[in-house]
């Protein structure tokens, strides 16, 4: 079996020949080919070059191009530090201090705002060089981009002092993620939404069923593309809120 085979197999729960594997490798995957991690994030040709060489070092069966999860920030004028040998550190958040600014915020256009073009030609460039395993690319989810946006604990605070603001800024990065999300599936890669501070050990189940899920859930409208396997989404959450209880 393949990568596609395994995959497929474990979704329609029937036993594949082996457990299906999907390492998450950031830039540790630049070290096969000698790029530190301040090149694999700024030179994503040579992330995607990186990838193609794990790939044919693992042959695992989900392929996910993990850049940073300030690509969207930083195509919306956040400043961020790159390092030698670590992720990529934000300096900043761009509504911190001033939550009206939210009003003067664009959508980023993936086709010439940042490192996002860059970006899809990777996921263009892996796709079409692995044939064997679903390729996903990897992008925030929208309380993700709204916690990189204003902040963690500020976004906390505000559910309970301000949740219309809560709500307009989940509006804009459902909207900032379905534009990229589509561009993502246009270059030929999958989809995996990255949303680990909508984990419990951040936020509390009220918090996720008031502010979180309405806006998660504009994200998979029935019969997307998005839905189907060939460009499948994976909401990334480290605690697995799919099971956890409703708090009315």
């Amino acid at each position: 079996m393949n990568g596609f085979e395994r995959v497929k197999a474990a979704f329609r729960k029937q036993r594949p020949d082996r457990v299906p594997f999907y390492p998450i490798v950031s830039a540790l995957a630049g070290s096969l080919i000698g790029i530190d991690a301040i090149t694999y994030y700024t030179d994503l040709d040579k992330m995607a070059d990186a990838h193609i060489a794990l790939y044919e070092h693992l042959k695992h069966d989900v392929v996910a191009l993990m850049a940073d999860l300030y690509m969207e920030v930083d195509a919306m004028g956040a400043e961020i530090d790159f390092v030698k040998d670590d992720v990529p550190r934000l300096r900043g958040y761009l509504l911190k201090e001033d939550k009206a600014r939210l009003g003067s915020l664009e959508v980023p256009d993936p086709a010439t705002a940042g490192r996002l073009p860059a970006y899809l030609a990777a996921c263009k460039k892996v796709s079409g060089a692995i044939g064997e395993s679903p390729v996903g690319g990897v992008i925030c989810g929208p309380w993700t981009l709204a916690t990189n946006l204003r902040g963690a604990e500020n976004l906390i605070m505000d559910t309970a002092t301000d949740p219309e603001f809560v709500h307009d800024l989940m509006r804009f990065t459902v909207e900032v993620v379905k534009k990229l999300g589509e561009a993502v599936n246009k270059a030929g890669a999958g989809l995996s939404l990255s949303e680990a501070p909508a984990s419990l050990s951040l936020i509390s189940p009220k918090i996720v069923w008031t502010s979180h899920l309405p806006w998660r859930r504009c994200l998979k409208p029935p019969g997307a593309r998005w839905s189907s396997l060939a460009m499948w989404q994976q909401v990334h959450l480290w605690m697995g809120h799919v099971r956890i209880w409703k708090v009315k």
